[in-house]
């Protein structure tokens, strides 16, 4: 008699039925942010698996050391990366909470600590005059009732320069066993049933077959394009990006010269004096100002409606243009910008972390807040703390980035063969008005990696095995869902942002200042919901619980719970 569990079946696989001395071999393509996550995630589960059931062989009466998995799987994992050096580029990236507790899970809490700073509050402020209209002042415990993103979701709130991001996790990989192929462009992917094997085909002929394939190859994914059997180019969002990192010593020197020279103090103080994350509301626009590199760079991000050409995605920023467009601003938004367009020096990123893309924006930078910073070009900022500064000279080029994203997909897994699935910017590419693109990537590979946990070796038939497409259909229903949601609240955030002046102006900006006042006898932590509709977003406790609040490991063992139900209670189908 064959026995079948409808749903969940004792998979008759070779993945399943394989000695699981033979490891199943991954093949990621991507070596970014997302790429990376998987990696660590997919090891790291598989590890504990191992380690449980190995302590529990050994010590029957210990609760903790109960197996998830009598037999986990054992994963060979490859990394293929079009760049031909392993870099990243870019500037500051935010690491929320639902971000941050993955990564230490991971043991890498002490050298994000090392790297990062810590804001304390989020301010969103009043486009012409830097008014405060709401803030979330809960990021830090301050042993006066606020206890702080890490005691309320397992997770500090970090700002760390994304080349560092970056580095920590290539390091990880590394050390547990992961081969990174640098310079391979993949062409295309054969899946059964037109090959034994799927198959990946790069540009220099080269082929790689492999058990699973996971596509981590960003905004404008080849993956994607071949789970979708389609051309996918991103979409046009309509706005454009300026990023600029400022030595916070150029601010200081700035501010006491005009003081000097017989000007006011503009207040940069308030801004400089404790790490914050400054939110500026305009017409048609926004700016977000943080603090990286030990306080030591102030991050600027500026957005505007882009004016690109066509065919142009990324161009030089005119100074006059930026200083147009910020001319009825706050004045510390001014001087940052005459700062940045006037600097003639500045400290350059070593040659070790100097890029040589010509892909930035679609591999490397495959899960993205913002656009990666374009290769070679000078830009402010030690990126290396363990290199001197450097005094050269140069000119300062501010680029545009335009900002883009892509249609919510029909599938993330590759159809005929469940062999090929996607992760992060290549499924789900996002705008940057939430700071989540790749908090959401990480979220993404420590899922596929509790997933993939699930495969159990050598199945004897008395245990749930399930096979490959049964994993990859959880992790898609587990993560698609959340990830759609993400890219509809960003979309709105900009709508919030970016109101024209008016009476919905008016409107949004009283509403924020009553919560604000309301916060103020609460001690600032905003514990109350917003309800549908409300514009302060992070001040909101029910948007700030789902936003930061996500735990994969109970969303997984929550499905896997499901599964098993259904087979315990489906009839066994007679052959």
């Amino acid at each position: 008699m064959h026995m079948m569990y409808g749903h969940l079946s004792n998979s008759d696989s070779s993945i399943a039925h394989r000695n699981p001395i033979v490891p199943i071999n991954v093949l990621i393509v991507g070596a970014g942010l997302g790429g990376l996550s998987a990696a660590i995630s997919i090891l790291h589960e598989s590890n504990v698996n191992t380690n449980r059931y190995q302590s529990s062989t050994t010590n029957v009466n210990s609760e903790s050391a109960t197996p998830t998995n009598s037999n986990p799987p054992n994963y060979r994992i490859t990394i293929l990366e079009k760049a031909s050096e392993l870099s990243e580029v870019g500037a500051g990236i935010q690491i929320p909470p639902n971000s941050s507790r993955i990564l230490k899970k991971w043991g890498l809490e002490a050298k994000f600590a090392k790297e990062s700073v810590r804001p304390g509050k989020f301010l969103m402020r009043r486009y012409s005059d830097g008014e405060v209209l709401c803030g979330y002042h809960g990021l830090l415990a301050d042993g006066k009732g606020c206890v702080g993103h890490e005691e309320e979701f397992g997770g500090p709130y970090w700002h760390i320069h994304r080349a560092d991001f970056h580095k920590i996790l290539v390091e990880r990989v590394r050390e547990l066993g992961v081969e990174i192929r640098l310079g391979c462009t993949v062409t295309d992917i054969l899946l059964p049933p037109h090959c034994a094997q799927p198959t990946v085909h790069l540009t220099n002929g080269e082929t790689f077959t492999a058990d699973l394939i996971i596509g981590a190859d960003g905004l404008k994914s080849r993956c994607r394009e071949i789970v979708l059997g389609r051309k996918d180019p991103p979409l046009n969002a309509g706005d454009q990006a300026y990023r600029i990192l400022v030595q916070k010593q150029d601010i200081v020197d700035y501010e006491e010269k005009r003081i000097r020279n017989g000007g006011k103090d503009i207040g940069f103080g308030e801004l400089l004096e404790r790490p914050n994350i400054d939110f500026w509301l305009g017409p048609n626009g926004h700016a977000v100002c943080y603090q990286l590199k030990c306080s030591s760079l102030y991050n600027v991000v500026l957005i505007v409606p882009e004016n690109l050409p066509p065919d142009i995605d990324i161009a030089p920023a005119d100074p006059d243009e930026l200083r147009s467009l910020f001319k009825d601003w706050d004045p510390r938004l001014q001087a940052l910008v005459d700062i940045s367009t006037k600097a003639s020096t500045s400290t350059q990123t070593p040659p070790s972390l100097e890029p040589d893309l010509d892909h930035s924006i679609s591999t490397i930078d495959d899960n993205r807040d913002l656009p990666p910073t374009p290769p070679k070009s000078p830009r402010l900022g030690d990126l290396n703390p363990t290199t001197p500064k450097s005094t050269a000279t140069s000119t300062l080029k501010i680029q545009k980035w335009r900002l883009q994203n892509i249609q919510p997909l029909p599938t993330w897994i590759g159809t005929n063969a469940a062999n090929l699935v996607l992760l992060g910017d290549a499924c789900h590419a996002t705008l940057p008005y939430l700071a989540q693109g790749a908090a959401m990537a990480v979220e993404d590979g420590h899922v596929l990696g509790l997933v993939l946990a699930k495969l159990k070796m050598n199945a004897d038939g008395h245990g749930v095995a399930p096979d490959l497409s049964q994993l990859l259909q959880m992790y898609q229903d587990l993560r698609k869902p959340r990830t759609e949601w993400l890219v509809r609240e960003s979309t709105r955030q900009k709508e919030i942002v970016h109101m024209p002046n008016g009476r919905e102006q008016e409107r949004r900006d009283t509403e924020m200042r009553e919560w604000e006042e309301r916060m103020k006898i609460e001690g600032g932590r905003g514990e109350e919901d917003g309800g549908e509709g409300f514009c302060g977003r992070w001040s909101d406790a029910k948007f700030r619980r789902t936003l930061f609040g996500y735990r994969g490991e109970e969303e997984v063992e929550k499905a896997w719970a499901g599964l098993v139900s259904r087979r315990d209670q489906e009839e066994v189908i007679p052959e």
